[in-house]
């Protein structure tokens, strides 16, 4: 019973003490301090926050200031921060409700405990005396009675918390520092391109302003430059026009005047004879007369008839060398040249591209072919045009100099091999049995022989004393692209579509060796002087040296992505020169295998590169820039 009794009081107790004045929580000032001094906790009752004033509270509102400072802009980091330790608001109500309700205290005990912890016991007994009276009355409904919370486990909680926020805030300030020395350096290279693309923008205006008044400026130059090559083809037409119609005055002048002296002769005798004969002599004047014209006639008939007889030669085949040659550059030993050369002239003397050159054996000159349809001979160093050649309907693939340098052989895309004589102006042969375009011609040693390479996949063989084709050498299972004789030989070597290399002997009409190795067509093939090696270029910018005893490759540069069109060697047989489709001569060294040096100066690709056969050393290099250049 006395149990029960207990149990009331301490209901009614904690009863009272949950419906009673709040102000008895607080207790008094003095024992609010009793407390204090012991340590264990204090009480202090605090106004609204929007009491605080700087004066108030001056450490806290700067305090507050400087971190409204620290966070500015950085909402979003912090958002990321957040979301990367999962404390969002609806997360963070959560787990303060756990730690809450971990261990629910009930407040009727916290009131206990709270008295005796003080030693209030006349207030403790108070509060169960009523506490236990209203709840065996029934007015007091234990169920509804709030739970305290631990506050010190929540405290511990939201301290280990806001220390986590205040190490990812110093975190987010570095962070922040770091992004803004890397905004403001962003921002002076943006800044510095700024200026710079003014400035870019300024010098575009001003270099467009100046190509539209040089394109004005070249519109007349061609107009006027269209105006002189035609004034000057024309005078160079009249020129030879003037010269057959002198040649041919000439000879109707000493016609008329041996005529006039015989008329003179006839006369003087005539009148001799009438003064001593008479009449008698008369007639027998006139009669005479008209014997020596019947015989005059009767002489230039025959005249007439030995001339035809000559036209038409009936001459046998050439008889083609059964032995080669002694070669006389084997025992010469040349220098090798500069492989740094330097360019000294340009010669623009064509409309279109210069395709092909030709340097002559005996003379310091050379031959240009142009797609133009047209040929020229240029004398060198100089530049000086001395005789220019039309007769092919379609661009001039090849030139050649017979080795006594008084024949010009071309061949050009009109599927024609033409032979010119420049000791009597003419073309001598027109070769026309190619049916596709013909992309190179050369001479034999011995000047009887004309090798010629076409689209048609085949390589003739032409007897210039016979005027016909002798041979037709196939083989090859694409274009032929380039032939070349051996010195002083009867071997010649071609470059196929079909990426190989053969040589061919002219005696059995047969192949004697083919090389392979390149990826793609053939462009030219070339011998040395010692006829020993054999260089060869493709499309895919490849230059192969072959040894031809050998029969092996020997050395391979790769020039490029660019197109090899021609490559040659000089003198020594030390440097291969290789004219590229990327506007350069590029210079190789076949000991080491290294590039030498690359020559720039045309404006388009370079199609054909030759040497001159004087101790100067000149190269010349022919471009689809209209143009051919001298090296030294």
């Amino acid at each position: 019973m006395e149990g029960a009794n207990d149990e009331t009081n301490l209901d009614e107790y904690q009863e009272q003490e949950n419906l009673g004045d709040p102000n008895d929580l607080e207790g008094s000032p003095d024992a609010n301090n009793e407390h204090s001094s012991k340590g264990e906790f204090a009480y202090k009752e605090v106004s609204e926050m929007s009491d605080l004033t700087e004066e108030s509270y001056p450490d806290g509102v700067e305090m507050l200031r400087e971190g409204a400072k620290e966070l500015e802009n950085y909402d979003r980091l912090m958002e990321q921060t957040k979301k990367k330790l999962n404390i969002v608001d609806g997360a963070g109500d959560d787990d303060s409700t756990s730690i809450a309700s971990t261990k629910p205290e009930r407040s009727d005990e916290f009131l206990r405990n709270f008295f005796i912890k003080f030693g209030m016991k006349r207030t403790l007994d108070q509060f169960q005396q009523e506490w236990f009276e209203l709840k065996a009355k029934g007015q007091l409904d234990t169920t509804k009675l709030p739970n305290i919370p631990e506050i010190y486990r929540v405290n511990q909680a939201l301290s280990d918390e806001l220390a986590v926020l205040q190490q990812d805030l110093d975190e987010a300030r570095i962070i922040a520092e770091k992004s803004r020395s890397t905004y403001d350096k962003l921002r002076k290279q943006r800044d510095f391109q700024k200026i710079n693309h003014r400035r870019v923008q300024q010098e575009k205006q001003k270099l467009n302003n100046d190509i539209s008044k040089y394109k004005k400026s070249y519109e007349q130059f061609q107009e006027n430059f269209k105006s002189l090559s035609t004034n000057y083809e024309t005078a160079v037409k009249e020129k030879m026009l003037m010269k057959l119609e002198k040649d041919r005055l000439l000879a109707k002048l000493d016609n008329l005047e041996s005529n006039l002296r015989q008329i003179e002769e006839n006369q003087a005798t005539e009148a001799k004879e009438r003064g001593e004969l008479g009449k008698t002599g008369d007639a027998l004047s006139r009669k005479s007369a008209k014997t020596q014209g019947t015989g005059m006639a009767a002489a230039v008939a025959d005249a007439k008839s030995k001339t035809k007889t000559q036209l038409v030669p009936q001459k046998p085949p050439t008889v083609i060398p059964s032995k080669d040659r002694q070669n006389p550059f084997l025992t010469e030993q040349f220098e090798p040249v500069n492989s740094r050369m330097q360019m000294q002239k340009t010669f623009k003397g064509h409309l279109m591209g210069v395709t092909c050159l030709a340097y002559n054996p005996k003379k310091a000159i050379v031959a240009t072919g142009s797609d133009d349809t047209t040929w020229k001979m240029w004398t060198v160093p100089n530049g000086d045009l001395i005789m220019s050649g039309e007769g092919h309907l379609d661009w001039i693939g090849g030139l050649a100099f017979n080795p006594k340098g008084d024949l010009l052989a071309s061949c050009s895309g009109d599927g024609s091999v033409k032979v010119w004589d420049f000791v009597n102006a003419s073309c001598a042969h027109t070769f026309s049995e190619h049916g596709q375009p013909v992309w190179k011609v050369d001479f034999h040693d011995t000047g009887d022989f004309l090798l010629s390479c076409s689209m048609d996949h085949t390589v003739k063989l032409w007897d210039l004393g016979m005027g016909k084709s002798r041979f037709t050498f196939r083989g090859h299972v694409d274009s032929v692209n380039s032939v070349k004789f051996q010195p002083y030989s009867c071997l010649f070597v071609s470059g196929s579509g079909d990426k190989t290399v053969s040589l061919w002997d002219i005696r059995t009409n047969l192949i004697v060796q083919t090389f392979y190795g390149h990826n793609n067509s053939v462009n030219n093939v070339n011998f040395n002087l010692r006829g020993d090696q054999i260089s060869s270029c493709d499309s895919d910018g490849m230059v192969r040296v072959w040894d031809v005893r050998m029969v092996r490759e020997l050395n391979s540069f790769d020039t490029g992505l660019a197109s090899a069109n021609n490559a040659i060697f000089d003198k020594s047989g030390t440097y291969v020169f290789v004219a590229s489709e990327d506007t350069s001569v590029k210079v190789y060294n076949i000991h080491t295998k290294e590039k030498e040096s690359e020559l720039k100066g045309h404006e388009d690709a370079v199609l054909d590169v030759c040497f001159d056969n004087g101790k100067e050393g000149m190269l010349i290099s022919a471009s689809s820039d209209c143009s051919f250049r001298v090296w030294q």
